[in-house]
């Protein structure tokens, strides 16, 4: 199973860092106030991914589920339409859940 971590921006102003992808690439990203993106996890933070949640300029949620979610990865996405989604079919879960007890 694959790890995703979303990375959140959580400063007020536009944050960047670098962020590892499949191989030996990474990508640089820079969000904006209220901006997230969604990564693989491969176990290891990138030094300038660490400076930043050391600096208390991003929030990293690790064990984000992208598969039942589906997101672009390594592409800018605003913080509102990733929590939209994520209640939306949370609730549709849980609505599930109760119509087969």
């Amino acid at each position: 199973m694959v790890k995703y971590w979303k990375i959140k921006n959580i400063s007020t102003q536009p944050v960047n860092f670098v962020c590892a992808m499949p191989g030996s690439g990474s990508k640089g990203v820079l969000l904006q106030p209220d901006e997230c993106v969604i990564t693989q996890d491969f176990g290891k933070k990138t030094s300038t991914l660490g400076v930043q949640e050391r600096r208390k300029l991003i929030k990293i949620e690790e064990n984000f589920n992208n598969e039942l979610y589906g997101f672009a990865l390594y592409e800018n996405l605003k913080e509102a339409t990733v929590n939209d989604k994520v209640n939306f079919l949370d609730a549709q879960k849980n609505a599930e859940l109760y119509m087969n007890k």
